[in-house]
């Protein structure tokens, strides 16, 4: 299918997206304002569309998280403390610009020192914790970021 769009307001990206996908979306109006351009002069599949999608919100801000039935768009800044989803260790991450939580139980290593070492990596908007008694490392961050 084509998926072109010229200086598209976040509004028409996610009318067009949604369209497209099937998929439901909430967003507040208080969300930044962007305009978006797409060219792909051939077509893409449905799962490439939606891949641009996340990474035209991820370049600008703001990443999608689940709520309901929905899929709510908010600030990555704030999403550490939204509810994504959470990835054990061994459990595949989808390769998307969306923000997934991952679980790490550490063996020969403490939880804090390796907490202080992978926050060289994490994106901005990125978080890691750690539970010491629990030697477990907590990463939110962008579906890449936080595979490992």
């Amino acid at each position: 299918m084509k998926f072109n769009l010229q200086d598209a307001d976040l509004g028409e990206l996610v009318n067009h997206i949604s369209g497209m996908t099937g998929k439901r979306f909430i967003y507040d109006s208080k969300l930044r304002q962007i305009k978006a351009t797409v060219i792909s002069p051939t077509p893409v599949t449905l799962a490439e569309a939606y891949e641009a999608f996340l990474s035209i919100l991820d370049a600008n801000g703001m990443t999608v998280v689940p709520h309901g039935p929905f899929l709510k768009i908010v600030d990555t800044g704030g999403v550490v403390t939204k509810s994504t989803p959470v990835y054990a260790r061994g459990a595949p991450v989808p390769d998307s610009d969306r923000m997934v939580t991952r679980l790490y139980r550490l063996k020969n290593v403490g939880a804090e020192e390796t907490a202080a070492l992978l926050g060289k990596f994490k994106s901005k908007d990125g978080d890691i914790t750690f539970y010491a008694p629990g030697q477990l490392v907590i990463i939110t961050d962008t579906a890449p970021m936080s595979a490992g």
